[in-house]
């Protein structure tokens, strides 16, 4: 785990090279302990844990489940499939948070959200490469 914080004030906790189920909740978990109050917001961009088996639709969900009891005040999924489970789980859990549909779409949605004192959590498996959202140079992707 990596954390960088940015010149315009927002931090990056950058948990991009491995994921699974007890990696994600660790990581919920400390971005939660991070954050608190008006001006330092949470915000978790998750995307899919690779090579689980049969349990990937189970634990998918389940990570969203956990997210959605960390009271963050942005969740965000990226990609289709596993993402979408997870979104579910939030969303069952009675959080919030969208689904979008690329590293694109993902690097203007943060661009247009964030703000100084912001935390934000990059965690997904490496296979899928969150490691480019996590980029402190690059707020805006271009």
């Amino acid at each position: 785990m990596q954390t960088t914080t940015r010149a315009d004030g927002v931090t990056i906790v950058n948990d991009a090279y491995n994921a699974n189920p007890d990696s994600m909740r660790h990581a919920l978990n400390a971005l939660a302990a991070m954050t608190g109050g008006v001006s330092q917001r949470s915000v978790a961009v998750l995307g899919r844990m690779n090579e689980l088996g049969d349990d990937a639709y189970a634990a998918h969900v389940d990570i969203g489940r956990y997210a959605a009891g960390r009271d963050l005040d942005q969740g965000h999924s990226r990609g289709r499939g596993r993402s979408q489970w997870m979104l579910d789980g939030v969303q069952s859990g009675g959080g919030t948070a969208v689904c979008v549909p690329d590293q694109d779409t993902a690097l203007h949605l943060l661009h247009s959200i964030l703000r100084p004192g912001d935390v934000i959590l990059v965690k997904a498996s490496r296979g899928v490469q969150p490691q480019k959202l996590a980029n402190p140079v690059n707020p805006g992707g271009s």
